[in-house]
């Protein structure tokens, strides 16, 4: 896996965490959640302020952005 791969690497095993930035429903978050990523932030309307075209994902429109962190240390 891509990234178990990454988060294995030595650049990253010397951070104290990493941050990453997704929606707020649908796949990818439960599969970020199961690695051990936690809700760092909420960003309203981020995808709706920044994206010329609205971004649906099973019917739904994405609005909102989460900052989600990983504890390295």
């Amino acid at each position: 896996m891509l990234l178990k791969g990454v988060l294995a690497s030595e650049s990253v095993t010397r951070l104290d965490k990493i941050w990453l930035k997704t929606g707020t429903f649908g796949h990818q978050l439960s599969f970020y959640q199961r690695q051990g990523f936690r809700v760092e932030r909420v960003v309203k309307n981020y995808f709706v302020e920044n994206y010329p075209e609205p971004i649906f994902e099973n019917g739904i429109q994405h609005q909102d952005m989460l900052l989600l962190e990983l504890q390295i240390k």
